[in-house]
């Protein structure tokens, strides 16, 4: 107390003074500071009860002696129970009172209070089975790990005889286990998330009532401290039943995780006495018979069930004439048109069961033979007694049975619906008439008949759910067999397919005793054939041009015409011998000669015509290997003719692929075709003035000069004219060349060399010029004007 005295009123001063005083000065005031905080605290802690104590009685009394407990430190179950009961049995008292005395009425917070501890008790019950669900869960637990242990050791008795119908039967076992556990799962998972909301509701309830709480404490006025209180009242009932509800959820959750590891022993159980059983499982003859047998009995008492049907085509002549007569009165409206309305249906419903059923059993009855076969293929499969092809006719054979079966299955269960939405409105209207009424014996009859035929559906269902089941089986043994087979068995059909493939026929030829086949074999032969014909072709082609026509001399143009010759004459050649491997008769393309030759003309004229060019140029020759030739603007050498195409480089060294037939149809300048000698020549001009005799003289000389140009016939100088620049002279001379760059080497060189001997004698080469004369009256003053300088 002492400490808030010495405190100055202005807060600055107090600042200023207590960072003016010394280090243990300043530590006094702050714990003096922390012990007033600790004091107000203390005194707010100790007015908490006094607000309490103000809540109205409405609050206290739904109000329970404390929070629900918590799961750390709570009650047990059986005292949660006990103490929510005795509440509750409070409650109904204070609600019984007040219901006595009745000028008092039963006030909204009592009501609710009854239906929250109502529900909490509920909750509290379903949580108490739980439990026990629990401790059975935990015996039966103990009790599978027992007989799993005890079977792991013990196993089958030696002597004990297994036969296949005990494993059959386990096998089923171990599916119906197998589905119950992903169902347990699924359960599993829907209670972890129930759990989750649960969880997540407990949190915002608690929440909630933290909130009001503390509204209530610091809230002064009486009027809204009853309301506040009446929620406080119901939230607190609320988390309570929350805290059940989480407990519950948490339980149900812990359980479903029990069921689903207990399912998995089950489960792992019956896996090993499956294994086990298989080793030892026997399938022979008396099993196979004694099965035989049962469908026999089966079969028998289907066709005492059709022959009595059978025997009814009598009843179903009686059914007909009196439906005829019924609807014959109900035309006429001699009697009671709601009777004959009703037994008109029924006759008519009679003579469906009689005409249905029949259709039903013959069907069933061919459903038994194929039991019968599935059966004795399954003994087969079992005893390892099945052949590859066997496997795989039975695998196509199975999956086309359970796909007609699922078709019937779909068309039995609509006319189950069917049938059951015609048996519901008889029965309400059964139901809704007097029983002496007219209608109500045909009405009853129509029943009758409806429920024969939805129990012949039904039968017929539960017969195609078994032939189902044992279809599946036979396939799933069949698969896993044909999986289990061993790395020899498959390269045996591999190698069997491949035969087939290798064998099989394409096309045959000739008739009766001249007959030839065409099979994969021969024609992948006679594909090998012609594709090493072609290398050896191209091969041997080669080496003619390299070793044989160049010792021999032939010119290039040549050697490349006889190669191209010998290339297509060997192709030929191995074309022939590989139709003759394969079997095929020349006389097959007389047939398809004038198709193909059809065919031909219209989709492959270029190419012909292409190829007729290429015949062409290699007899005629207008071309060769090596010409120097001009198409159009394209300047070339000839490297390659081909059968439809030639190959022109360009000075650029450009490949240029033109079809054979452009060099027909077009004009070609071959400058090399009889002489590789061609005329060109160079322009000049001299100024006016120039000796011409001297011009002439040197221009010859530059031409000779050069060594390139041709000595016979000898340069040629022509004075061209008199132009308006200069005098025009060209210089004509012949040359030997290969190339266009040939042409314009030579040229360029003789330019060099004029335009030295000119220099030499002072000659002056031209260019364009103007002179410009002024005809004047008088003279004209020129002035020299010299420049300023700055």
């Amino acid at each position: 107390m002492f400490c808030l005295s010495i405190a100055p009123e202005n807060p600055r001063q107090h600042l200023r003074g207590f960072f003016s005083k010394s280090t243990l000065q300043r530590l006094s005031l702050l714990g003096c500071s922390w012990m007033t905080s600790l004091v107000l605290l203390a005194f707010l802690l100790a007015a908490q009860p006094a607000a309490n104590a103000q809540v109205p009685q409405a609050l206290q009394l739904a109000t329970p002696q404390a929070d629900p407990p918590q799961e750390e430190e709570g009650p047990s179950l059986a005292d949660w129970r006990k103490d929510v009961r005795e509440r509750l049995n409070d409650a109904k008292l204070r609600s019984k009172e007040l219901r006595t005395d009745g000028e008092v009425p039963l006030p909204a917070t009592l009501k609710r209070q009854i239906e929250l501890l109502s529900r909490v008790d509920t909750v509290l019950a379903q949580l108490a089975a739980e439990e026990e669900v629990t401790k059975k869960n935990q015996i039966d637990s103990k009790n599978i790990q027992d007989e799993t242990n005890d079977f792991l050791q013990h196993g089958f008795s030696e002597t004990q005889r297994i036969t296949f119908l005990q494993l059959d039967e386990a096998r089923d076992d171990l599916q119906d286990e197998q589905r119950r556990l992903a169902r347990l799962t699924d359960e599993e998972k829907s209670a972890t998330l129930s759990l989750e909301k649960a969880e997540q509701d407990f949190k915002n309830r608690s929440s909630a009532r933290r909130l009001l709480r503390e509204k209530v404490a610091s809230n002064d006025q009486d009027a809204l401290r009853q309301k506040l209180g009446e929620k406080l009242a119901e939230m607190v009932l609320l988390c309570e039943v929350s805290k059940a509800n989480r407990a519950l959820r948490k339980k149900e959750a812990e359980n479903a995780a029990q069921e689903v590891q207990l399912e998995k022993l089950r489960v792992g159980l019956f896996k090993e006495k499956v294994a086990r059983m298989q080793t030892r499982a026997i399938f022979g003859s008396p099993e196979l018979n004694e099965l035989l047998e049962k469908i026999d009995r089966q079969e028998i008492d289907l066709d005492k069930d059709i022959s009595e049907l059978e025997a009814d085509q009598t009843k179903l002549k009686y059914l007909l004439d009196q439906w005829m007569r019924a609807q014959r009165q109900l035309d006429e409206s001699t009697g009671n048109e709601e009777a004959l309305h009703e037994e008109v249906a029924s006759h008519q419903l009679g003579r469906r069961v009689i005409q249905e059923r029949l259709p039903l059993l013959l069907q069933q009855k061919k459903r038994l033979a194929a039991i019968r076969d599935n059966w004795q293929r399954r003994q087969s499969v079992f005893n390892s007694r099945t052949t590859r092809e066997e496997t795989r006719k039975w695998i196509v054979e199975s999956e086309d049975s359970l796909a007609q079966l699922n078709r019937e299955e779909r068309t039995t269960n609509f006319e189950i619906e069917e049938l059951n939405n015609l048996l519901g409105p008889l029965k309400e209207r059964q139901q809704s008439i007097a029983v002496e009424s007219p209608e109500a014996y045909w009405i009853e009859q129509q029943i009758g008949n409806l429920q024969v035929l939805v129990e012949s559906q039904k039968q017929n269902a539960s017969n195609i759910l078994a032939s189902k089941k044992l279809h599946q089986k036979l396939l799933d043994e069949l698969e896993s067999d044909s999986l289990a087979d061993t790395a020899k068995n498959r390269i045996s059909d591999l190698k069997n397919l491949v035969s087939k493939i290798w064998n099989f026929e394409l096309a045959v030829f000739g008739e009766k005793e001249n007959e030839r086949s065409v099979t994969v074999q021969k024609v992948v032969t006679a594909l090998l054939i012609l594709f090493a014909g072609l290398f050896i072709s191209r091969s041997l082609s080669r080496a003619l041009r390299k070793q044989v026509l160049r010792r021999l001399d032939f010119d290039p143009s040549a050697s490349a015409t006889i190669q191209s010759l010998f290339y297509y004459t060997l192709l030929l050649m191995f074309a022939l011998f590989a139709l003759n491997v394969a079997k095929v008769p020349l006389t097959a393309f007389t047939v398809l000669g004038g198709a193909v030759a059809l065919g031909v003309g219209f989709g492959s004229q270029n190419i012909i015509n292409n190829f007729i060019s290429g015949l062409v140029m290699m007899a005629e020759r207008p071309v060769k290997v090596g010409d120097l030739v001009q198409i159009d603007d394209l300047y070339g050498n000839i490297e390659h003719i081909g059968a439809r195409s030639t190959r022109i480089r360009t000075g650029a060294n450009l490949e240029i692929i033109v079809p054979n037939s452009s060099f027909l149809q077009n004009n070609v300048i071959n400058f090399t075709l009889s002489s590789n000698k061609v005329r060109t020549f160079v322009e000049v001009g001299v100024v006016y003035g120039s000796p011409t005799v001297t011009v002439t003289q040197l221009l010859r000389r530059a031409a000779v000069e050069t060594g390139r140009v041709a000595k016979d016939p000898p340069p040629i100088i022509l004075f061209k004219g008199f132009g308006d620049s200069s005098l025009q002279f060209e210089v004509h001379f012949w040359i030997h060349m290969r190339t266009m760059m040939d042409q314009l080497q030579i040229e360029s060189a003789v330019r060099f060399r004029i335009d030295q001997l000119f220099r030499e004698e002072g000659i002056v080469i031209a260019f364009p010029q103007r002179d410009v004369h002024l005809d004047t009256s008088s003279p004209l003053t020129v002035e020299i004007i010299e420049s300023s300088t700055d």
